[in-house]
C-alpha cells in the first residue's frame, strides 16, 4: 500500500464501516480499487455491476471478531485526509438506518 501510507484501523460494526465509507466518499471521492458499494448499507456509488475506481483512499476488512463486528482499516494517500478522518471518528455511528 505504498500509494496509501497513512492508515487508521478501528474495530467497528458493519453499519459503522458502511457509514464511515460513505463519509469518505463524500469527503475524498471514490475509494481506490474494486467497488464494493453494492454490499453497503449506505451506498455512495450508483454504478451497477463489477467496476473499479481510481481514488485517493482505500479500505481493507481485516478480521471478524464477533457477529457483524471486526477490524477494518482505512488507508489515505495524504496525511491531511487521514487527519480529517480521525476528526470524524468521534461522530462515527450506525447511521440513520438505526435511530437511537
Amino acid at each position: 500500500m505504498a500509494a496509501f501510507p497513512f492508515s487508521v484501523m478501528l474495530q467497528v460494526a458493519y453499519p459503522e464501516m458502511d457509514f464511515a465509507n460513505r463519509w469518505c466518499w463524500h469527503q475524498f471521492g471514490p475509494a481506490h480499487g474494486e467497488c464494493q458499494q453494492y454490499q453497503s448499507e449506505y451506498p455512495a456509488c450508483r454504478q451497477t455491476g463489477p467496476h473499479i475506481h481510481s481514488g485517493k483512499w482505500a479500505t481493507y476488512w481485516h478480521e471478524k471478531t464477533d457477529y457483524n463486528f471486526g477490524f477494518h482499516e482505512w488507508y489515505f494517500a495524504s496525511e491531511s485526509d487521514r487527519d480529517r478522518f480521525l476528526e470524524f471518528v468521534p461522530e462515527l455511528n450506525w447511521g440513520e438506518n438505526y435511530p437511537k
